[in-house]
Protein backbone atom coordinates (compact mmCIF):
# COMPACT_ATOMS: atom_id res chain seq x y z
CA UNK A 1 0.00 0.00 0.00
CA UNK A 2 1.20 3.53 -0.67
CA UNK A 3 -0.55 6.49 0.89
CA UNK A 4 -0.01 9.58 -0.83
CA UNK A 5 -0.91 12.37 1.00
CA UNK A 6 -0.94 15.90 -0.64
CA UNK A 7 -2.50 18.60 1.78
CA UNK A 8 -3.74 19.00 4.87
CA UNK A 9 -6.82 21.49 6.09
CA UNK A 10 -8.37 22.04 9.38
CA UNK A 11 -12.35 22.99 9.53
CA UNK A 12 -13.99 23.97 12.79
CA UNK A 13 -17.37 24.92 12.63
CA UNK A 14 -18.85 27.85 13.90
CA UNK A 15 -15.65 29.60 14.68
CA UNK A 16 -15.11 33.41 14.12
CA UNK A 17 -12.25 35.21 11.63
CA UNK A 18 -8.67 33.37 11.29
CA UNK A 19 -5.78 35.23 12.63
CA UNK A 20 -2.62 36.20 11.18
CA UNK A 21 -1.17 33.40 7.75
CA UNK A 22 -4.57 31.60 7.70
CA UNK A 23 -6.84 31.64 4.71
CA UNK A 24 -10.64 31.61 5.43
CA UNK A 25 -13.12 29.70 3.09
CA UNK A 26 -17.28 29.61 4.34
CA UNK A 27 -18.30 27.15 2.18
CA UNK A 28 -22.14 27.30 3.75
CA UNK A 29 -23.78 29.19 6.44
CA UNK A 30 -21.71 28.30 10.12
CA UNK A 31 -18.56 26.57 8.83
CA UNK A 32 -15.43 28.11 8.20
CA UNK A 33 -12.48 26.24 6.52
CA UNK A 34 -9.11 27.70 8.37
CA UNK A 35 -5.93 26.84 6.20
CA UNK A 36 -2.09 27.59 6.21
CA UNK A 37 -1.57 25.51 2.70
CA UNK A 38 -0.48 27.79 -0.60
CA UNK A 39 -2.16 25.21 -2.93
CA UNK A 40 0.88 24.55 -4.82
CA UNK A 41 0.85 20.72 -5.83
CA UNK A 42 3.83 19.10 -7.80
CA UNK A 43 1.62 16.30 -8.95
CA UNK A 44 1.67 12.29 -8.21
CA UNK A 45 5.56 12.57 -9.07
CA UNK A 46 6.97 15.13 -6.72
CA UNK A 47 4.06 16.54 -5.04
CA UNK A 48 3.44 13.53 -3.03
CA UNK A 49 5.08 11.68 0.29
CA UNK A 50 4.99 7.92 -1.02
CA UNK A 51 4.19 6.67 2.45
CA UNK A 52 5.14 2.90 1.88
CA UNK A 53 6.89 1.74 4.80
CA UNK A 54 5.79 2.12 8.75
CA UNK A 55 8.87 4.33 9.36
CA UNK A 56 7.81 7.26 6.35
CA UNK A 57 5.91 9.39 8.38
CA UNK A 58 4.42 13.13 7.18
CA UNK A 59 4.23 15.77 9.38
CA UNK A 60 2.13 19.38 8.92
CA UNK A 61 1.89 20.79 12.00
CA UNK A 62 -1.26 23.49 12.19
CA UNK A 63 -0.33 26.21 14.76
CA UNK A 64 -4.17 26.80 16.67
CA UNK A 65 -2.83 29.82 17.92
CA UNK A 66 -3.88 31.78 15.04
CA UNK A 67 -7.05 31.62 15.90
CA UNK A 68 -9.10 34.66 16.94
CA UNK A 69 -9.60 34.24 21.14
CA UNK A 70 -13.01 32.04 21.89
CA UNK A 71 -12.63 29.98 18.58
CA UNK A 72 -11.62 26.99 19.75
CA UNK A 73 -14.01 27.18 22.99
CA UNK A 74 -17.04 28.22 20.30
CA UNK A 75 -16.72 25.08 17.79
CA UNK A 76 -19.17 22.12 17.48
CA UNK A 77 -17.36 19.85 15.34
CA UNK A 78 -13.40 19.77 13.79
CA UNK A 79 -12.28 17.75 10.26
CA UNK A 80 -8.84 17.32 9.19
CA UNK A 81 -9.17 17.60 5.63
CA UNK A 82 -6.34 15.72 3.57
CA UNK A 83 -5.86 15.63 -0.27
CA UNK A 84 -4.84 11.78 -1.14
CA UNK A 85 -4.72 9.19 -2.65
CA UNK A 86 -4.57 5.55 -1.66
CA UNK A 87 -2.53 2.30 -3.73
CA UNK A 88 -2.22 -0.75 -3.46
CA UNK A 89 1.12 -1.36 -5.26
CA UNK A 90 2.12 -5.03 -4.25
CA UNK A 91 1.22 -6.13 -7.75
CA UNK A 92 4.39 -3.90 -8.78
CA UNK A 93 7.49 -5.26 -5.65
CA UNK A 94 8.39 -8.59 -4.43
CA UNK A 95 6.96 -11.76 -5.20
CA UNK A 96 4.71 -9.69 -7.13
CA UNK A 97 1.25 -11.17 -5.58
CA UNK A 98 -1.28 -8.56 -4.87
CA UNK A 99 -2.75 -8.65 -2.00
CA UNK A 100 -5.58 -5.85 -2.51
CA UNK A 101 -6.59 -2.72 0.08
CA UNK A 102 -5.47 -4.91 3.08
CA UNK A 103 -3.59 -2.02 5.16
CA UNK A 104 -3.86 0.80 7.86
CA UNK A 105 -2.84 4.22 8.59
CA UNK A 106 -2.64 6.26 11.42
CA UNK A 107 -3.40 10.10 11.92
CA UNK A 108 -1.96 11.29 15.01
CA UNK A 109 -3.56 14.43 16.81
CA UNK A 110 -2.03 15.76 19.80
CA UNK A 111 -0.48 12.88 20.54
CA UNK A 112 -3.82 10.96 19.87
CA UNK A 113 -3.70 8.31 17.15
CA UNK A 114 -6.37 7.17 14.61
CA UNK A 115 -6.76 4.67 12.88
CA UNK A 116 -7.60 4.14 9.30
CA UNK A 117 -8.24 1.02 6.93
CA UNK A 118 -6.70 1.53 3.27
CA UNK A 119 -10.18 -0.20 2.08
CA UNK A 120 -12.38 2.53 3.46
CA UNK A 121 -15.11 3.33 0.85
CA UNK A 122 -14.25 7.11 1.90
CA UNK A 123 -10.59 6.84 0.31
CA UNK A 124 -9.73 7.32 -3.13
CA UNK A 125 -8.36 3.92 -3.86
CA UNK A 126 -6.63 2.36 -6.94
CA UNK A 127 -6.62 -1.70 -5.90
CA UNK A 128 -4.97 -3.16 -9.09
CA UNK A 129 -2.97 -1.74 -11.64
CA UNK A 130 -5.33 -1.36 -14.20
CA UNK A 131 -7.66 1.34 -12.00
CA UNK A 132 -6.51 4.46 -12.55
CA UNK A 133 -4.97 6.51 -9.78
CA UNK A 134 -7.00 9.78 -8.50
CA UNK A 135 -6.29 11.81 -5.45
CA UNK A 136 -9.49 13.75 -3.76
CA UNK A 137 -10.22 15.55 -0.65
CA UNK A 138 -11.25 13.42 2.75
CA UNK A 139 -12.47 14.56 5.24
CA UNK A 140 -11.04 12.79 8.91
CA UNK A 141 -13.45 14.10 12.41
CA UNK A 142 -11.65 14.61 14.52
CA UNK A 143 -12.83 15.09 18.81
CA UNK A 144 -12.91 18.35 20.00
CA UNK A 145 -10.81 17.47 23.32
CA UNK A 146 -7.90 17.61 20.84
CA UNK A 147 -7.86 20.97 19.86
CA UNK A 148 -6.25 23.71 21.77
CA UNK A 149 -4.17 26.64 21.22
CA UNK A 150 -0.79 26.04 19.78
CA UNK A 151 1.07 23.35 17.10
CA UNK A 152 -0.96 20.04 16.82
Amino acid sequence: MTALTLAHVLTLCAVGAAGDGWTIDRPCEGVVVLRDDTGAWGGFSMGVAHQHRPEYQVRKALDLTALPDGALARAKAARLRVYLAIQDYSWAIGDKTHNGLNEAFEIVVAGRSMRFETADPRLPSRAKAADPLYADWVDFDLPLDLLRPGPL
